[in-house]
C-alpha cells in the first residue's frame, strides 16, 4: 500500500485537512469517495453539527450550529443571531448535507425564512424522520401537520423536547392544539417531556379552550408545558374537571382570560411537583392575591421560579413561598415597598426581575438575600429600586449581573454592595463616571446611550477596566470631533471583543484598526444598516488598512466568512454573493455586522 492510499484511509488525518474547508467544499469532497465521506461526516460533522440550525430562504439554505442559549440585553439578541457563524448551501447540496449529517444531530432547529418575505408563503420541511437520534426538535415559522408529527414521532423515538414557534397548519393559520393540531398526534412521541407552542404575537390572539389544555396536561406525560401568545378561554361548563398535573414541573398556559382565571386558581393545587410557573393574564385588573400565594406555598412545595405578567397584585406577604429562588414581575401593578423587602429578606432569591413594574410606599433599610446573583430592572421610576439596594443592610457578595435598563443607579452602591459584580448593563455609563472605574471585577459592560460621551472617556473605559467584552448597543455618535483619536499606540486592553455601531467605528477608523494591531487577541464587531456596510466604499476603505490587508485572512459579514484574498481579487463577485446571502436580514430589518 503506497503512502497516498494510506493517507486516504486515515480518517483522522483527512478530517484535520478538511476542517479548513468551507461547508460547501466539505459537501463536495464527501461526494468524491466513501473514505472522504466517512472522514467528513463521522469525524467532523459529528462534532461540529450535533446542534444544528437550518434556515431555508428563497435563495439559499443557511446552516448554523448555535444553541442560542444566551442571556441577552435588549437589542443584543438580534445582533448575536446576526453574528453567529453561518454557512450557505445551494438547495441540492443542502439536501445531500442533511442526509449525511442526520445520524449525528441531537438538537435540530428548522427555520423557514419564507414567512419573513411573504406571509402567504408556507414551507414544510421534509425527511425529518431521517434524524433518528434527535433529542430536541424545533420548528420556526414552518408548516407542520399531524401526519408529519406522527411520522417524526414513530421514527425519532428519542425526542424529549418539541418546539413549535409561530408555526402554521396547511391553511397557513396559527398552529393551535385542539384546533388544527390534534393532541393524539403527540402521543407518538414516546419520550416527549417538554412541549412549547408559541403563536405569532398579534393584536387578536388565537384561542384555545380550557378543556383542550386540561386534556393535554392530563393525557400527555409532559414535565414542561409552555404556551405563548395563545388565549385560554373558559368553555362555560358548570362542572370543574380535575386536572392530573402531578408530573408537570414547568407550566406556562399562555394568556389566561378573566373568565378562566377562577378555574386556573382552583387547579393550581393539582401541580404538586411544580418548579417553574408563569401566570400571564389578559386583563391587567385580574387580581393575584394572598390566597394564590398561600395555595402555591401549601401545594407546590418545590416551586423555585415564579413569573407574573400583567397582574394586579394584592399580597400581604411576598415571602410565604419559602422555596422561591427566581421572581419576575412584568407589567404588574400593586407592588409595594414592603412586598419587595419581604421577597428580598424572606426568600432565598437568586434572581429578581422587575420590568415595567412600579413600587409604591416608603423604602426602609432591609436585608437582601445572600444568594442573589442577578437583578433586572426596567422602570420609569427607578429611584426607589436603587434606594432598596443602596440601603441594604448587608453586602451582596454573590451578585454578578446587573441589567439596569432604564434610569440611573444612584450613589455608588454597585461598588460598596457588589464586590463581585462581573456583568453590567446600564443606559449610560457616563452617569456612573464617579464610581464605574472602581468596579474591580467587571468583565462585561453594555450600554445603550453615548450622550455626553467624549473619546477620552471611552478610551479610559477600554484601558482602565478589566473588561473582556464591551457592547455599545446604540445608534448615537460621540460629539467630540476635536478630540477624535488618530491612533492607539499606547492603548493596551484586556478586552476580547468590542461591539460598536458603524457611526462610532467610522468616526475613528484609524484608532480602531490600531487597537486591533496593539491587542492581537481582540475582536472588533461593528454593525449598521445594509446601506452602510454593503457598499464599495466600506470594503475599499477596510482593504487600505495594513492590519486587514496583511494580517487578516478573513472577516465575517453577518456571520458569513469572507476571504480577504477573494475580496481583493474578485471584489464584484464577492459583494454580489454577500448581497444574496444577507438578503433575508434585510427582510427582517436586522442590523448588519462586520467582524474583524
Amino acid at each position: 500500500m503506497d503512502s497516498c492510499q494510506r493517507l486516504i484511509q486515515n480518517h483522522d488525518i483527512l478530517a484535520n485537512i478538511f476542517q479548513y474547508l468551507s461547508l460547501e467544499a466539505q459537501v463536495d469532497c464527501a461526494a468524491i469517495c466513501e473514505s472522504f465521506e466517512a472522514a467528513i461526516s463521522q469525524r467532523l460533522w459529528s462534532r461540529q453539527h450535533c446542534h444544528l440550525a437550518i434556515h431555508k430562504t428563497p435563495y439559499i439554505t443557511i446552516v448554523t450550529n448555535s444553541q442560542r442559549e444566551h442571556e441577552k440585553c435588549p437589542g443584543e439578541g438580534r445582533m448575536l443571531r446576526v453574528c453567529e457563524y453561518k454557512s450557505s448551501l445551494p438547495y441540492h447540496k443542502s439536501k445531500r448535507f442533511r442526509a449525511q449529517v442526520a445520524p449525528y444531530v441531537r438538537n435540530l432547529a428548522l427555520h423557514s425564512e419564507y414567512y419573513s418575505f411573504d406571509k402567504n408563503l408556507g414551507v414544510a420541511f421534509q425527511n425529518i424522520e431521517n434524524f433518528q437520534h434527535l433529542r430536541h426538535l424545533s420548528f420556526h415559522q414552518a408548516v407542520v401537520t399531524d401526519q408529519q408529527l406522527q411520522s417524526i414521532g414513530q421514527h425519532c423515538v428519542h425526542i424529549q423536547k418539541l418546539e413549535l414557534i409561530e408555526c402554521t397548519c396547511d391553511e397557513l393559520e396559527s398552529l393551535i392544539p385542539g384546533y388544527n393540531l390534534d393532541i393524539s398526534s403527540l402521543t407518538s412521541f414516546r419520550q416527549l417531556q417538554h412541549l412549547v407552542v408559541q403563536s405569532e404575537a398579534l393584536e387578536s390572539l388565537p384561542q384555545m379552550g380550557c378543556d383542550v389544555l386540561h386534556e393535554m396536561i392530563s393525557n400527555l406525560p409532559l414535565s414542561a408545558v409552555i404556551l405563548e401568545n395563545i388565549k385560554i378561554f373558559d368553555n362555560g361548563d358548570d362542572v370543574v374537571a380535575n386536572v392530573n398535573g402531578a408530573h408537570v414541573e414547568i407550566l406556562n398556559v399562555g394568556n389566561i382570560s378573566q373568565e378562566y382565571w377562577p378555574n386556573f386558581r382552583h387547579h393550581l393545587r393539582d401541580f404538586r411537583n411544580l418548579k417553574d410557573l408563569t401566570i400571564n393574564v389578559l386583563n391587567c385588573n385580574t387580581l393575584v392575591d394572598s390566597w394564590v400565594f398561600e395555595t402555591l406555598a401549601s401545594h407546590c412545595c418545590q416551586l423555585q421560579k415564579l413569573s407574573l405578567e400583567n397582574c394586579d397584585l394584592c399580597i400581604e406577604d411576598f415571602g410565604v413561598i419559602k422555596t422561591l429562588q427566581h421572581l419576575s414581575l412584568l407589567s404588574c401593578g400593586g407592588l409595594t415597598a414592603e412586598n419587595l423587602q419581604q421577597a428580598l429578606s424572606g426568600l432565598p432569591l437568586r434572581s429578581l426581575s422587575l420590568i415595567k413594574t412600579r413600587i409604591f410606599g416608603t423604602v426602609i433599610p432591609c436585608l437582601v438575600s445572600p444568594y442573589l446573583e442577578q437583578i433586572n430592572i426596567d422602570s420609569i421610576h427607578c429611584e426607589k429600586f436603587s434606594d432598596v439596594f443602596e440601603n441594604a443592610l448587608n453586602s451582596m457578595d454573590n451578585l454578578h449581573t446587573i441589567n439596569w435598563y432604564n434610569g440611573n443607579i444612584r450613589s455608588d452602591w454597585i461598588v460598596r454592595q457588589c464586590p463581585n459584580l462581573r456583568k453590567l448593563y446600564v443606559p449610560n455609563p457616563h452617569l456612573l463616571r464617579h464610581c464605574i472605574l472602581r468596579v474591580a471585577c467587571l468583565t462585561q459592560l453594555s450600554f445603550s446611550s453615548c450622550q455626553k460621551f467624549t473619546w477620552y472617556f471611552l478610551i479610559v473605559l477600554i484601558k482602565s477596566l478589566p473588561l473582556q467584552r464591551l457592547n455599545i448597543c446604540s445608534n448615537d455618535v460621540i460629539c467630540d470631533d476635536e478630540n477624535t483619536p488618530q491612533d492607539a499606540a499606547d492603548v493596551e486592553t484586556t478586552l476580547q471583543r468590542i461591539v460598536l455601531p458603524y457611526r462610532i467605528y467610522v468616526a475613528a477608523e484609524n484608532f480602531w484598526m490600531d487597537l486591533l494591531c496593539v491587542n492581537p487577541g481582540l475582536k472588533l464587531i461593528f454593525y449598521g444598516d445594509s446601506g452602510d456596510l454593503l457598499n464599495r466604499n466600506c470594503f475599499h476603505k477596510l482593504l487600505t488598512f495594513p492590519h486587514v490587508r496583511h494580517r487578516l485572512k478573513n472577516m465575517r459579514m453577518c456571520g458569513f466568512s469572507v476571504e480577504i484574498a477573494d475580496l481583493q481579487h474578485r471584489f464584484e463577485d464577492t459583494l454580489q454573493q454577500l448581497n444574496t446571502k444577507t438578503s433575508h436580514f434585510r427582510s427582517r430589518n436586522c442590523k448588519f455586522t462586520v467582524e474583524l
